[in-house]
């Protein structure tokens, strides 16, 4: 059972962060629907929205905001910062490397390393969550468009010990009037600087979101890609490059995208693929049998559905074939998997749209392509 009442009272960011995750990406829809109403009570018990919560409960993993964690043995120091893979990297008081905490010696205080120890043991852990949940906060981000004003940006973001590693590998849109103005990326420094290498600055109460090509040109696209490429830094995810879906004048009223309708693949591999996209298996039907996968956006109550010929539950890996991808509009306490709530397409943000176009392209191409006698082929 969910304790998400519980979490809610419990002051510990830690505990927010798991509530939020759950009411993003867990696979039982009243799981999520309760973690939501929980996170949203919060949230408001602090005077936030939801998207403010979840910025300024992001744990540290123990590091300071110079993004150093100092162990203490007593006599002996060690010290832990982040290296270039965002791992742990621990040095002694003299800065020689060291590849773990060592057992204390007599002369050590035996209670405060063995607390020392399972300390720098619980933040590895924590470390590994945070990176995996800002990694795709931000994409949320990017997808639903999400801005923030500078000043919360660069306190809560870039000045964070652990999500400013994130921030830097991505290029981000300064917007004024619903237009990008700028794009600029943060250093490890904290400064910001253009694709040209020249530096930026912004006034407090600039409106800053993650840039995507939809809202660039091409020539700002292929110059940002150059741009990492020059310094070999890897981005956070794509941003630029991927194929922009535009949707027509005469299709604005259509609820959903067909154009992967037939294409068939092994079960395993949509599954596989979907899961790594961020997307959950839907509730199974009558018979045991489940029909789509989600992947839903809170911040905008959101929900986009790949639809194909179902699968049985426990699952095999038979022959299926993708159908539709739709978006719903979902609230508290809603299924929407009936389609009553069902979107134009035109009212889904042009980045989000784009987006989940991909990610059902991407499905599509772990199979052969489309197959002319996909309803034969794809019965049970």
């Amino acid at each position: 059972m969910f304790h998400g009442l519980l979490l809610r009272w419990v002051e510990h960011r830690t505990a927010t962060q798991l509530l939020l995750a759950v009411g993003s990406r867990f696979r039982t829809k009243s799981i999520q629907e309760e973690a939501n109403t929980q996170a949203q009570a919060l949230a408001d018990r602090k005077g936030w929205t939801v998207a403010e919560l979840a910025d300024r409960t992001i744990p540290s993993a123990g590091l300071d905001e110079n993004g150093v964690m100092t162990i203490d043995y007593g006599p002996r120091q060690f010290t832990a910062k982040l290296d270039e893979n965002l791992d742990f990297a621990l040095t002694d008081a003299e800065g020689k490397t060291v590849k773990a905490l060592p057992d204390p010696r007599k002369d050590d205080d035996e209670a405060l390393a063995t607390e020392a120890k399972k300390n720098f043991s619980a933040a590895k852990k924590e470390l590994k969550s945070v990176l995996a949940m800002q990694r795709d906060r931000l994409y949320e981000a990017m997808c639903t468009q999400r801005t923030w004003p500078f000043e919360d940006w660069n306190l809560y973001l870039n000045r964070h010990p652990i999500v400013r590693h994130r921030c830097q590998r991505l290029v981000w849109a300064v917007v004024r009037d619903g237009k990008v103005a700028q794009l600029f990326r943060p250093l490890p420094d904290g400064s910001l600087t253009d694709v040209a290498d020249e530096p930026v600055n912004f006034g407090p109460e600039e409106l800053v979101r993650v840039a995507h090509e939809c809202q660039v040109t091409p020539e700002q696209s292929q110059a940002w890609r150059q741009h990492f490429k020059d310094y070999n830094v890897e981005t956070l995810f794509d941003q630029f490059g991927r194929q922009n879906f535009k949707l027509s004048a005469d299709n604005q009223a259509d609820t959903e995208v067909a154009d992967f309708q037939g294409h068939v693949l092994e079960a395993f591999k949509l599954r596989g693929r979907a899961t790594k996209l961020g997307y959950t298996r839907g509730q199974a039907q009558d018979g045991g049998w489940f029909l789509d996968y989600h992947k839903r956006f809170p911040t905008l109550g959101i929900e986009a559905t790949i639809e194909f010929t179902g699968n049985s539950l426990p699952e095999e890996n038979r022959k299926v074939a993708l159908t539709v991808l739709h978006f719903d509009r979902v609230a508290e306490g809603v299924e929407s998997f009936g389609g009553e709530a069902k979107m134009a397409l035109s009212e889904v943000p042009a980045v989000l749209l784009s987006e989940c176009w991909n990610d059902i392209r991407a499905i599509a191409a772990e199979g052969p392509g489309f197959d002319p006698s996909w309803e034969q082929t794809t019965q049970p």
